[in-house]
């Protein structure tokens, strides 16, 4: 057992800090403090030991068998009337102790926790993006689109919104509204403008454009640096639900 200890000791220690250092860059990035890191960890921590524990136990088990071998152990036990067969014994019971470990983790806890650090990540990069955008100041969050906010209030509710967008070299498009509202959906931020105009100004400055409208929808993932929740990947698919609902977890779903 002191082997197997041993290994899993050092190969999640180091596996754990390869894989947890590139998330304390979105950490960082995102302004978030040192708990959310620890959170994130933790979360890491169960597919990280997916990996090792079958490799700390093979490791661990040949380094019993070879003690036992050049310590000559095995003479003294033959010696004592014990039987090959019944030293295989505490190995099997070994290994049938890790198989159970490592169900546990692949059926149940490696899916749960890379649900839950999917949602959490996608949160901290959309509460960035939302603190990003003040009151009266101009934002660029992309080359080529710039939003100005009048007002707004913690629940949403925005008054006076001035969106430019330039990013295609032939139009201008500019979005103004005396009134917004911006919520969160399953696909990222979702602005609704009231009472605005639309306005598009071609390529030759020439001609322009324009639209009076009472409600006007769209998603904001093209402008603020977030992006659209991704699809599940299979690491997070618990092995039960695609046998009670395989419908749910066809190819579009999954990366």
């Amino acid at each position: 057992m002191k082997p197997f200890v041993f290994f899993s000791f050092v190969l999640i220690g180091i596996l754990w800090l390869i894989q947890s250092m590139p998330r304390l860059d979105d950490v960082i990035s995102n302004g978030q403090s040192g708990l959310v890191f620890i959170k994130i960890s933790i979360l890491i921590f169960p597919q990280v030991m997916l990996i090792v524990l079958p490799i700390s136990a093979f490791a661990s088990t040949i380094y019993a068998i070879h003690k036992l071998i050049s310590e000559s152990e095995l003479l003294i036990f033959a010696n004592a009337g014990i039987s090959n067969t019944r030293l295989i014994i505490p190995i099997l019971i070994f290994g049938c102790s890790v198989c159970a470990i490592l169900y546990f983790l692949s059926l149940y806890l490696v899916p749960l926790s890379q649900n839950k650090l999917r949602t959490d990540l996608y949160n901290i990069r959309e509460e960035f993006s939302n603190r990003l955008i003040k009151d009266q100041q101009f934002f660029h969050p992309i080359k080529g689109v710039t939003i100005y906010i009048r007002e707004s209030t913690e629940n949403g509710n925005i008054k006076g919104i001035f969106i430019t967008d330039a990013r295609q070299n032939d139009n201008r498009v500019t979005y103004s509204a005396r009134e917004a509202i911006m919520s969160r959906t399953e696909n990222g931020l979702m602005l609704v403008m009231q009472n605005g105009l639309l306005q598009v100004l071609d390529s030759t400055k020439t001609a322009l454009t324009t639209l009076k409208f009472k409600r006007m929808g769209f998603e904001l993932n093209n402008f603020l640096p977030i992006g659209p929740r991704k699809d599940i990947s299979p690491v997070e698919i618990f092995p039960f639900s695609i046998i009670s609902n395989p419908e749910k977890f066809g190819k579009e779903n999954i990366l």
